[in-house]
């Protein structure tokens, strides 16, 4: 009996095998390989989330100037590209202070600006906690979060040719 139980497992991973094989070897062949970075795409995004970071070694006027500058890079990359709205992550709280700043820079006849600051709430993307005990906060000072730091900003639409379907532009 051992015997025939045996047999009948080395045909089963056996047959398993064989077909773990075919599947591996049919993806390798007809997957397409990603496009390169520089390809023209389909679709683009309505909303991109930029978490900055802020080097505390330097002086704060420095890192405030270089992330406002960041912000307008982005915004014009947005704008060129077509992205909509660009929500901005701050771990320090910095760009929440310099929301008008932001504004100026991004032009101000243009872009509209929202902030997490106003009596809209926004709040990053992040699942709502459970109402397990374990989950639940030691003390009372644990539970009081730090206000979120984050800055939305609607890119106003340029009007813009769209590629063709073989990527070559139209004249």
């Amino acid at each position: 009996m051992a015997l025939l139980e045996s047999a009948f497992l080395r045909v089963l991973h056996s047959f398993y095998f064989l077909i773990a094989l075919f599947s591996a070897c049919w993806h390798r062949i007809h997957i397409t390989p990603p496009l390169p970075l520089e390809a023209t795409r389909r679709r683009t995004p309505q909303h991109l989330a930029l978490l900055l970071v802020p080097d505390s070694a330097h002086d704060l006027a420095v890192v405030r100037e270089s992330l406002l500058e960041s912000v307008r890079l982005t915004v014009d990359w947005c704008r060129a590209v077509g992205v909509q709205k660009l929500t901005l992550y701050d771990s320090e709280g910095l760009l929440v202070d310099c929301v008008d700043q932001i504004s100026e820079r991004v032009d101000c006849e243009l872009a509209g600006y929202e902030s997490s600051s106003d009596s809209d709430v926004e709040y990053p993307l992040t699942p709502p906690s459970s109402d397990c005990s374990d989950s639940r906060p030691l003390s009372p000072e644990d539970s009081f979060q730090k206000e979120s730091s984050i800055v939305t900003v609607r890119v106003p639409q340029i009007i813009r040719k769209r590629p063709s379907k073989y990527g070559l532009k139209k004249r």
